[in-house]
């Protein structure tokens, strides 16, 4: 059965409930596996609980033998259940995880390094920009761009920090230019607007800013 494909004209196909059917049910899926694991962890939980304490002498349990929570793929859908399977896992095995270091070297190691992508390290880069990153890093930098000043930065030093914001904010040559001159300490800009033929290019402008501060 075909929705959204109303009668304006539009040759754009609309998507239909049977797709839709197919995508809820493989997220119940996934999340019948967690709550299965999760099940199956409570189980064996309360089922050490029940155990008599060892006798004095013998070596600690390293706890009974779980399966490692899945990996998290990052949706919405599966996070909560994810966390708890990571709680019961860790709990189940206190000797395992004695410190805090060690739960977060376990979840790092699960996480990261057992995944399938190729670099684990740009994972961990990216979940870190995700939590702490600028949301909307072109429009800081267009706010910056346009309020960027020389100030007591050499003329090297400006163009470094001018190149950052330039490269961020998707303006233009002509709009980086012009940007690039109205940044520039007054004396800096007099002594570069004397020269017979100024630059056409961004980058000549910059070698020119250094050269003559």
């Amino acid at each position: 059965m075909m929705v959204g494909g109303g009668t304006g004209g539009t040759s754009e196909p609309g998507w239909t409930l049977e797709a839709a059917f197919v995508q809820i049910q493989q997220l119940l899926g996934a999340v019948n596996n967690l709550q299965q694991i999760i099940a199956q962890q409570e189980q064996t939980i309360t089922q050490l609980q029940n155990q008599p304490p060892p006798p004095a002498g013998s070596q600690p349990a390293h706890g009974p033998k779980m399966a490692t929570p899945p990996l998290f793929d990052g949706s919405m859908t599966m996070c909560e259940a994810f966390i708890n399977a990571c709680r019961l896992y860790i709990s189940a095995k206190p000797h395992e995880f004695a410190n805090l270091q060690m739960k977060i070297m376990w979840a790092y190691w699960t996480q990261y390094l057992e995944s399938t992508k190729l670099d684990p390290i740009e994972l961990l880069y990216a979940d870190i920009y995700k939590a702490f990153g600028d949301p909307n890093k072109q429009a800081t930098a267009i706010q910056e761009i346009t309020t960027i000043k020389q100030g007591t930065k050499t003329g090297e030093e400006h163009v470094q920090a001018f190149k950052q914001c330039y490269m961020q904010s998707g303006y233009g040559e002509i709009a980086g230019i012009h940007e690039f001159k109205r940044s520039l300490n007054s004396p800096l800009l007099d002594k570069i607007m004397v020269v017979l033929e100024l630059p056409v290019t961004l980058e000549k402008w910059y070698d020119l800013a250094v050269w003559l501060d």
